[in-house]
């Protein structure tokens, strides 16, 4: 059988999801994959006879028709590859790209394979939103998303055809020890070290957790490490005058080893997302698979994780005041927190190879 994977974008942890679907799906007899995506360049080195590959940029939005028009003449395309290469099974693996247009390709598109599987990464926000994505879960097979929160939010909202398969630790490659990854990142060995890790978008809220440190009293070092989106290292530096502990800024591209190498030097990893943040957190990930504590907003995905497998401390999402208070509570004794059973069970669940054969199991049944 065929699967075509489709994706938007190759940013971010894009590239990493699917190489980690690639790796599954090569190993299982009588499957072939067929990529599309807007970028190709990484996945040629892999010269695999069951891998077939196809360059196509997916529209930019700027004016409104003519993304409409353009967005039209993509799935036209989409459409002549599956037919073309005779797939049966199209995973779009970034939903959130896609359900805008009430899923008004998909129809036709369903009628060119057996099954249109679709990954949602977010929970989308606003009633003509969500009215357009139920609208479009109706022309999808199935809908995969990455947390039982997110689940069941969109059950009781009459959208039943959703199945969870658990974001995974994507850089689980062997844990280092502590003071030997602070060596390795020039990181200082004396202090507690608190993460905040990834691409500085608006919605990670790096500026709420600035706003908090001006109120933390005791001790530590704050390490800001990922790309630079929204948040600028010039609108970090004006925001951190007044803390009290000592900055590391790093705002580059993080490559996969060095993603770990942070987080097990870190003694805890902060989320202060927004609540416009509904999904599963890549670096929240990292850092259950490392046994790192986790201070999270309380909503959402990520506030119910916390809660549901004791992975660390909540607080009132978007409330510097309420972070500065658990940051405080943390560093004011910050050996307590150990992993218990229920965080186990959950780490158990985070393998990539788990993912993918989950992944496989919904393509063949």
């Amino acid at each position: 059988m065929k699967v075509a994977l489709v994706d938007s974008e190759m940013g971010g942890h894009h590239a990493n999801y699917l190489n980690a679907l690639i790796r599954v799906t090569n190993n299982v007899k009588g499957i072939k994959v067929v990529l599309i995506l807007p970028e190709i360049s990484k996945f040629k080195k892999l010269n695999n006879k069951n891998i077939i590959l196809y360059k196509l940029k997916f529209p930019v939005r700027k004016n409104i028709l003519k993304y409409l028009i353009d967005r039209l003449k993509w799935f036209f395309i989409v459409k002549k590859i599956i037919i073309k290469e005779q797939v049966q099974v199209v995973h779009f693996l970034t939903g959130d790209s896609f359900y805008q247009l009430a899923g008004i390709f998909f129809s036709d598109l369903k009628k060119a394979c057996k099954k249109i599987i679709v990954t949602q990464h977010n929970i989308p926000v606003g009633y003509l939103k969500f009215y357009l994505f139920r609208k479009f879960s109706k022309k999808v097979n199935k809908i995969v998303v990455h947390t039982e929160f997110m689940k069941k939010r969109l059950c009781r909202r009459r959208i039943k055809n959703i199945m969870v398969i658990d974001y995974p630790s994507f850089h689980n490659t062997m844990i280092m020890e502590k003071n030997r990854a602070r060596e390795q990142l020039v990181l200082p060995k004396d202090k507690i070290i608190l993460l905040a890790l990834g691409e500085a978008r608006y919605h990670k809220g790096l500026d709420i957790l600035l706003l908090a440190l001006q109120e933390v009293m005791y001790s530590y070092c704050l390490v800001i490490a990922g790309e630079e989106e929204y948040f600028t290292k010039e609108f970090i530096a004006n925001c951190s005058k007044n803390i009290k502990g000592d900055l590391v800024i790093r705002l580059e591209h993080i490559i996969d080893k060095e993603f770990g190498w942070y987080v097990d030097a870190s003694d805890c990893i902060i989320l202060p997302y927004r609540k416009t943040f509904q999904g599963a957190s890549g670096p929240m990930v990292e850092a259950v698979w490392r046994r790192k504590l986790i201070i999270g907003p309380s909503h959402g995905s990520i506030g119910d994780l916390i809660n549901n497998y004791n992975l660390g401390y909540v607080f009132k999402t978007e409330n510097s005041k309420d972070l500065a208070r658990v940051i405080n509570k943390y560093l004011l004794n910050p050996y307590n927190w150990k992993e218990v059973n229920k965080a186990k069970f959950y780490r158990g669940r985070l393998d990539t190879a788990i993912f993918g054969m989950k992944y496989v199991k919904l393509y063949t049944e």
